[in-house]
C-alpha cells in the first residue's frame, strides 16, 4: 500500500480547505466535503507543507482511510491550525494583487458572478 493510501500514516497531514460552495460545485461529486451554511471544507493530504504541496483527498482515498467523515474533519481542521497557523498582518503587508491573481485563476474574472441586469459602472 502506498504511504498516501494509509491513514495512519497521513492522519497528521490531512487539512482542510474552505470554499464558497457555488464556486466549487462542479468538484465536490469527486471529493469529501462537508457543508456549513454557504461554504464547504474540502480536504487535502500535505505532502510538502514548507513548498506547499497537498493533493486533494477523493472518495476513492477517503474510503480507502476506513474512518468517519466527522473524525476526518476534526483531524484536518487540527492539523490545519497546526501546519498553517494563523497570522494577522496590517493592510500594508497584504499583498492584493497576489491574491486577486491567484483568485483569478481559480474562479475567472468576477464579472461572470454578477447578477443579471446589474451593470458595472464606467
Amino acid at each position: 500500500m502506498k504511504k498516501i493510501e494509509n491513514y495512519e500514516q497521513v492522519k497528521e497531514f490531512i487539512t482542510a480547505e474552505i470554499h464558497n460552495v457555488l464556486w466549487i460545485k462542479p468538484y465536490l461529486a469527486e471529493r469529501p466535503f462537508t457543508q456549513i451554511y454557504d461554504m464547504v471544507v474540502t480536504y487535502n493530504v500535505e505532502l510538502d507543507s514548507d513548498k506547499n504541496v497537498a493533493t486533494p483527498v477523493t472518495w476513492e482515498l477517503f474510503r480507502n482511510y476506513g474512518v468517519d467523515l466527522k473524525e476526518f474533519h476534526e483531524a484536518a481542521v487540527r492539523n490545519t491550525t497546526r501546519l498553517h497557523p494563523p497570522v494577522i498582518n496590517t493592510l500594508g503587508e497584504i499583498r492584493i494583487s497576489d491574491y486577486l491573481n491567484e483568485f483569478y485563476l481559480n474562479y475567472g474574472r468576477p464579472d461572470r458572478y454578477r447578477p443579471q441586469g446589474r451593470q458595472r459602472k464606467s
